[in-house]
């Protein structure tokens, strides 16, 4: 889990816009915003010192989000606030000790269970989402990877009793191919960076 904040008030009452600009003075949401905004900052402060943080969606999302006055906003415009730093603050990606953490389940799940021991922590990033423009792009003509069909039909082959197992091999070359083309292509990085894939999405974030 994420580092916790504490919230002055139970964390459902942020989720409820109406109520918590109805049951609270401008004065007391300016005050616990303002507690919300600077923690937030502080952790974006954090995530933006590592590139391959920078490129999650937890700061992608929130880089922005959480800057400027706040004395002219109105209640529901804090209210609103409020609610996404809640969300945001919850995240166990919005520290770099949860986007670690999360790294390491990852590596963990493609090293001992897929069996792809040429990842470590300084590529296992970089390979999910590898997996993830793949996956969009299949037939598209942008990016083919010998029938991509799924996550887990990436690079299949039968062994001589006839069991599917991952040809590693197959796998390193085409990610070699992959890093190379992202890194020559500005737009082909860009697409790279946003592809949605297991280490950025909300469902692995929650765990």
């Amino acid at each position: 889990m994420a580092k916790k904040f504490q919230f002055s008030y139970p964390y459902a009452s942020y989720m409820d816009v109406s109520l918590m600009r109805e049951s609270k003075t401008k004065k007391e949401l300016l005050a616990e915003y303002k507690a919300m905004r600077d923690e937030a900052n502080r952790r974006l402060r954090g995530l933006e010192k590592y590139k391959w943080m920078q490129d999650s969606d937890a700061y992608q999302l929130n880089k922005d989000k959480f800057r400027g006055g706040v004395s002219r906003l109105t209640k529901e415009q804090l209210a609103k606030q409020m609610r996404d730093a809640a969300i945001f603050l919850t995240s166990s990606s919005s520290t770099v000790k949860g986007q670690r953490r999360r790294r390491d389940r990852l590596l963990e799940t493609f090293r001992y269970e897929w069996g792809l021991n040429f990842l470590n922590k300084r590529n296992v990033v970089d390979f999910a989402r590898f997996l993830g423009a793949a996956r969009e792009h299949y037939g598209a003509g942008y990016y083919n990877m010998d029938n991509i069909e799924a996550l887990w039909k990436v690079a299949l082959k039968r062994d001589k009793e006839g069991v599917e197992t991952f040809d590693i091999d197959k796998i390193m070359n085409n990610f070699s191919d992959f890093e190379k083309k992202a890194k020559e292509d500005s737009s082909y990085a860009e697409f790279y960076r946003q592809a949605k894939d297991r280490f950025s999405s909300e469902d692995y974030d929650r765990r």
